[in-house]
């Protein structure tokens, strides 16, 4: 599909157009996303992600779990970085990116992780991604560990991909030039997501533990805390009802399952392969 979408631009004529939306398929929009995509371009904005919603949070433990991790992403995160005026990454689905970028820039994110790529691609090139939490795109999220498994193991390895060839030479690039865009963009591909954090953390505070360092035994602990205040600050903001805050209980499987395919997408594992994902329940299709 990403070379599709190269071959497309190229061979196309965009000269009739203002802009090129992206979704996928199994996405909805909000009625408003193209009427805030038209006026963010009117004010002279060219690369726009709307706020990346989940359709079906309410299935499950699971998919309750992940609506709160992504609410903390969206709006905590990318939301702060707006008004900060960083730029927020890009996130596969609801992004509009003006045609004089495409013309100029093309398509050349050829990864698994190719919105992450393109990110780089563009911060490298001195432009900005802005973040529009007026309109929403609302995606439909794996409603089980299996099903959510290959789609979360090509994320990962994805993410890593990029992570190598882009973090580190744009933090240099950025410190270098003192371009705070550029370091900005740099630590967000490098930092680890929320699960991935919080694994190393609790790997760090077990061999603490194990070596009897009581500094990093407390250091971990106290890390371990403000990860907690986070995420209730996610529910808290959310308005979570009793089925939301329940969820947490899945968490240590949850973390587990995350950590065996970090491990993997780090090594490399199915990273150029793409497997279809389940995205609904076995009921929801009967």
């Amino acid at each position: 599909m990403l070379i599709t979408l190269n071959w497309f631009f190229e061979n196309n004529s965009l000269d009739h157009y203002d802009a090129v939306v992206f979704v996928d398929a199994d996405t909805v929009l909000d009625p408003n996303f193209l009427q805030v995509m038209n006026d963010r371009l009117l004010s002279g904005q060219k690369i726009i992600q709307a706020y990346n919603d989940i359709r079906n949070y309410e299935e499950n433990p699971l998919t309750r779990l992940i609506y709160t991790t992504s609410f903390l992403k969206n709006l905590s995160f990318y939301e702060a970085k707006e008004r900060l005026g960083l730029s927020s990454a890009l996130m596969g689905v609801g992004m509009c990116v003006d045609v004089e970028i495409l013309k100029k820039i093309g398509w050349k994110a050829f990864s698994v992780g190719e919105d992450w790529e393109y990110y780089a691609q563009l911060i490298s090139q001195g432009k900005k991604v802005n973040f529009a939490s007026t309109t929403k795109v609302y995606a439909q999220e794996a409603v089980s560990l299996k099903g959510g498994f290959s789609q979360r193991l090509r994320w990962a390895g994805g993410k890593f991909e990029v992570m190598g060839k882009y973090g580190l030479e744009m933090l240099w690039k950025g410190l270098k030039t003192f371009d705070i865009h550029k370091i900005d963009a740099s630590l967000n591909i490098l930092m680890p997501n929320y699960s991935m954090l919080l694994n190393l953390n609790i790997v760090c505070l077990l061999l603490a533990l194990l070596f009897g360092h009581s500094f990093l035994i407390w250091w971990s602990l106290f890390l371990l805390f403000l990860q907690g205040f986070y995420f209730s600050i996610g529910l808290w903001l959310g308005k979570a009802d009793k089925k939301m805050i329940f969820s947490v209980l899945i968490i240590p499987i949850f973390l587990l399952w995350k950590g065996v395919i970090d491990i993997l997408s780090l090594f490399g594992f199915k990273r150029k392969k793409w497997i279809r994902t389940q995205r609904v329940s076995k009921e929801s299709l009967t």
